[in-house]
């Protein structure tokens, strides 16, 4: 499977059309998307920002499923884990990492 351009990736309007242009660039600029929704226009800006947040999104899922306090339960405990349960300890920083992305997913702010 080919990479994916790399983040971040922004949204622009579209120009001479209603929608968003999702980019990605770094030493150059690439389009990765276009989204339009005609003809609700606030449902074209919430996709471009869910496509916008990909990798923001792939970051903070690989960052919980590769995270080294990420462990299986084995038996159930008296502080009330089930066996099967998965536990994660995150600091501060893991989790706005986390927020961010989603908020990113959720809107253009």
């Amino acid at each position: 499977m080919t990479k994916h351009a790399p983040g971040p990736w922004t949204i622009e309007p579209s120009e001479g059309r209603e929608g968003f242009t999702i980019k990605a660039s770094n030493s150059r600029v690439w389009i990765v998307a276009e989204a339009y929704s005609y003809p609700a226009r606030g449902m074209s800006e919430a996709n471009a920002c869910l496509i916008a947040a990909a990798p923001d999104l792939l970051a903070a899922l690989n960052l919980v499923i590769d995270h080294e306090s990420l462990e299986l339960v084995e038996k159930a405990s008296e502080d009330s884990y089930p066996k099967g349960l998965y536990r994660l300890y995150l600091d501060g920083d893991e989790i706005s990492a986390i927020r961010n992305a989603i908020r990113k997913a959720e809107s253009l702010k």
